[in-house]
């Protein structure tokens, strides 16, 4: 499975430049056309995982996109542009969740989104699209755009969600539902470990019983119910000073033996050289 960062992956920058390099191979598959290195490289894989495409947070001191001007005989003028926030997708503002950054989209519309999956799916190779669904937290910038019952407070990478709260917690599950109706084989959840609660009595616990009832949704897509390829990123006891020896990376594997487990040493750290991890999991 290969990662896919739509904002960078082409030359466009866009969801529809990234699905017509894909009906290109395809094209050139067809007509038995030499393929380039690069070509071979792309067509070697049996999915893609797009890096999350939802809405993100933007400079603090950015002007804003819509930019109201100067009053003149009954008319205003305003100053309109596309928003250009593009990175790894993981600031995420979680509302409006389930829609698409306009960032990665050419013609400003989500439709771009579908184009790609059923362009993935259409060609003589099908493949399988994946998702990047990163609701362990919320950046900052959600402090401004969501009620305060969505906060539990300050984490690691911004403010924690609270799990706890039955609306929050439903309200979540409802935008990872529509999010995968686009058409999404599957589901990558970002920092399984970080969904935690914390309370006087127990302290922090892993909410397990949420990640379950995140396998649990169905999608209905073009009258077909399924249910998406599960991938939990999973290190715990991360973030533990042993993690790295104490890890199995089969903790959800064993409560879900139809999912995946992968390792965050090389995501969330980028720390492939850590000697005492590779010899002892070798």
């Amino acid at each position: 499975m290969l990662e896919i960062h739509p904002g960078t992956a082409t030359e466009a920058g866009s969801l529809a430049g990234l699905a017509r390099r894909f009906r290109d191979l395809a094209a050139k598959q067809r007509a038995g056309e030499e393929l380039t290195p690069a070509d071979r490289n792309l067509l070697g894989y049996d999915a893609v995982q797009l890096m999350p495409v939802e809405p993100i947070a933007k400079n603090e001191d950015h002007p804003g996109y819509f930019r109201p001007g100067h009053l003149s005989g009954g008319r205003v003028e305003v100053a309109l542009e596309k928003p250009d926030m593009v990175n790894w997708g993981y600031d995420i503002v979680v509302s409006g969740f389930s829609a698409v950054n306009p960032a990665v989209l050419e013609t400003g519309r989500p439709d771009e989104l579908v184009d790609f999956i059923a362009t993935c799916h259409d060609t003589s190779r099908p493949v399988r699209v994946v998702f990047d669904v990163a609701l362990g937290h919320a950046d900052n910038g959600g402090l401004d755009l969501l009620p305060e019952r969505f906060f539990s407070g300050p984490g690691m990478y911004g403010q924690e969600l609270d799990y706890t709260e039955p609306v929050v917690r439903a309200i979540l599950l409802e935008m990872q539902r529509r999010k995968m109706d686009f058409g999404a084989d599957g589901i990558r959840v970002d920092g399984a470990q970080d969904f935690t609660n914390w309370s006087e009595e127990r302290g922090e616990w892993h909410d397990d019983e949420f990640l379950a009832e995140m396998d649990r949704v169905t999608q209905h897509v073009a009258g077909t119910e399924y249910r998406p390829w599960m991938i939990y990123e999973d290190g715990r006891p991360w973030p533990h000073e042993d993690w790295e020896l104490a890890s199995t990376y089969r903790t959800l594997i064993e409560q879900h033996p139809h999912s995946f487990q992968w390792s965050p040493v090389t995501f969330a750290h980028n720390t492939p050289a850590l000697l005492t991890f590779w010899a002892t999991k070798w």
